[in-house]
């Protein structure tokens, strides 16, 4: 009796790995927001000179963040700001100083958005 490996021709073992790989993708859930859980959660700025840290607070889907903003040489304000997720996009802030970030890409525990202003930002995600 032939083995299974012998059993097998390469166009259907290629066909057979795509339809895996194809199910695999088909059940990954979109990055949001939402589901990076963002509660207990700090986003660092990967900058060489400016300083932004989010220390979020509150629920799924909004609540307080405490902001570390500033220069890496110069003055620090450490404000305590009100965030949200509205859409595909990440809320701090009111009024004038709302800043908008619209998530680009997750890749581990670093992520990549574009803001209001549409400059594109890297954040380091660190979980509580």
């Amino acid at each position: 009796m032939p083995r299974l490996s012998q059993q097998l021709t390469l166009p259907t073992a290629f066909a057979l790995a795509a339809a895996l790989i194809g199910c695999a993708a088909f059940n990954e859930k979109p990055t949001t927001w939402q589901n990076l859980h963002l509660p207990g959660s700090v986003l660092i700025l990967e900058s060489e000179s400016e300083v932004e840290e989010l220390r979020f607070l509150g629920e799924s889907v909004g609540g307080w963040v405490v902001a570390t903003l500033g220069s890496k040489n110069g003055a620090l304000t450490g404000p305590v700001l009100p965030w949200r997720i509205e859409g595909k996009d990440l809320v701090v802030g009111y009024g004038t100083e709302l800043q908008r970030l619209e998530l680009v890409r997750v890749e581990l525990d670093r992520l990549v958005a574009r803001r209001t202003s549409g400059q594109i930002v890297q954040f380091r995600l660190v979980k509580a």
